[in-house]
Protein backbone atom coordinates (compact mmCIF):
# COMPACT_ATOMS: atom_id res chain seq x y z
CA UNK A 1 0.00 0.00 0.00
CA UNK A 2 1.54 3.82 -1.11
CA UNK A 3 1.03 6.64 0.82
CA UNK A 4 2.04 9.61 -1.37
CA UNK A 5 2.85 12.58 0.67
CA UNK A 6 2.52 15.07 -2.61
CA UNK A 7 -1.45 14.68 -1.65
CA UNK A 8 -0.75 16.43 1.47
CA UNK A 9 1.14 19.62 0.62
CA UNK A 10 -1.57 21.70 -1.45
CA UNK A 11 -4.22 20.65 0.90
CA UNK A 12 -5.23 22.84 4.00
CA UNK A 13 -7.88 23.33 6.72
CA UNK A 14 -10.76 20.24 6.73
CA UNK A 15 -10.20 18.60 3.81
CA UNK A 16 -6.47 17.87 4.54
CA UNK A 17 -7.86 16.70 8.27
CA UNK A 18 -10.18 14.30 6.36
CA UNK A 19 -7.12 13.06 4.38
CA UNK A 20 -5.22 12.38 7.44
CA UNK A 21 -8.19 10.56 8.66
CA UNK A 22 -8.61 8.37 5.88
CA UNK A 23 -4.59 7.63 5.86
CA UNK A 24 -4.68 6.66 9.72
CA UNK A 25 -7.72 4.54 9.09
CA UNK A 26 -5.75 2.99 5.80
CA UNK A 27 -2.37 2.39 8.15
CA UNK A 28 -4.72 0.56 10.81
CA UNK A 29 -6.26 -1.60 8.03
CA UNK A 30 -2.80 -2.34 6.38
CA UNK A 31 -1.24 -3.30 9.51
CA UNK A 32 -4.24 -5.66 10.54
CA UNK A 33 -3.98 -7.16 7.33
CA UNK A 34 0.19 -7.43 7.17
CA UNK A 35 0.24 -5.38 3.96
CA UNK A 36 3.73 -4.32 2.98
CA UNK A 37 4.07 -0.12 2.85
CA UNK A 38 5.50 2.36 1.12
CA UNK A 39 5.81 5.64 1.58
CA UNK A 40 7.09 8.37 -1.84
CA UNK A 41 7.05 12.07 -2.00
CA UNK A 42 5.36 12.02 -4.99
CA UNK A 43 7.40 14.60 -6.51
CA UNK A 44 5.88 16.01 -9.79
CA UNK A 45 9.16 18.26 -9.92
CA UNK A 46 12.41 18.70 -8.19
CA UNK A 47 10.89 21.03 -5.70
CA UNK A 48 8.25 18.51 -4.97
CA UNK A 49 10.96 16.21 -3.90
CA UNK A 50 11.92 15.33 -0.11
CA UNK A 51 14.63 13.50 1.68
CA UNK A 52 14.45 10.11 3.55
CA UNK A 53 14.40 11.95 6.65
CA UNK A 54 11.84 14.55 5.90
CA UNK A 55 9.49 11.81 4.56
CA UNK A 56 9.94 9.79 8.01
CA UNK A 57 9.42 12.65 10.01
CA UNK A 58 6.23 13.64 8.28
CA UNK A 59 5.07 9.80 8.70
CA UNK A 60 5.27 10.04 12.14
CA UNK A 61 3.20 12.63 13.19
CA UNK A 62 0.77 11.19 10.82
CA UNK A 63 0.85 7.68 13.16
CA UNK A 64 3.74 5.78 11.84
CA UNK A 65 5.86 3.81 14.09
CA UNK A 66 9.43 4.88 13.37
CA UNK A 67 10.82 1.44 12.68
CA UNK A 68 7.62 1.22 10.40
CA UNK A 69 8.02 4.35 8.65
CA UNK A 70 11.81 3.38 7.83
CA UNK A 71 11.04 0.30 6.33
CA UNK A 72 7.88 1.87 4.12
CA UNK A 73 11.00 4.50 2.51
CA UNK A 74 13.91 2.60 2.55
CA UNK A 75 13.25 -1.48 2.73
CA UNK A 76 9.91 -2.75 1.29
CA UNK A 77 10.58 -0.38 -1.78
CA UNK A 78 13.80 -1.79 -2.49
CA UNK A 79 12.32 -5.56 -1.50
CA UNK A 80 9.63 -5.13 -3.89
CA UNK A 81 12.14 -3.91 -6.99
CA UNK A 82 14.47 -6.86 -6.63
CA UNK A 83 11.59 -9.31 -6.25
CA UNK A 84 10.02 -8.14 -9.49
CA UNK A 85 13.59 -8.33 -11.34
CA UNK A 86 13.77 -11.90 -10.01
CA UNK A 87 10.48 -12.77 -11.33
CA UNK A 88 11.13 -10.58 -15.15
CA UNK A 89 14.53 -13.32 -14.90
CA UNK A 90 12.48 -16.04 -14.58
CA UNK A 91 14.26 -17.00 -11.27
CA UNK A 92 11.13 -16.55 -9.14
CA UNK A 93 7.93 -18.14 -10.45
CA UNK A 94 5.55 -17.99 -7.54
CA UNK A 95 5.50 -16.51 -4.06
CA UNK A 96 8.22 -19.39 -2.09
CA UNK A 97 9.03 -21.00 -5.43
CA UNK A 98 12.43 -20.24 -6.94
CA UNK A 99 14.38 -21.39 -9.60
CA UNK A 100 17.76 -23.25 -8.32
CA UNK A 101 20.70 -23.46 -10.67
CA UNK A 102 23.11 -26.01 -9.39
Amino acid sequence: LEFDLADFLGVYGMKRATMVSKLQFNLELARKYKMPLILASGAQNVYGLRNATQIIAFAESLGFKHEEAKAAVLKTPFELVKRNREKRKGIEIEDGVKIVKE
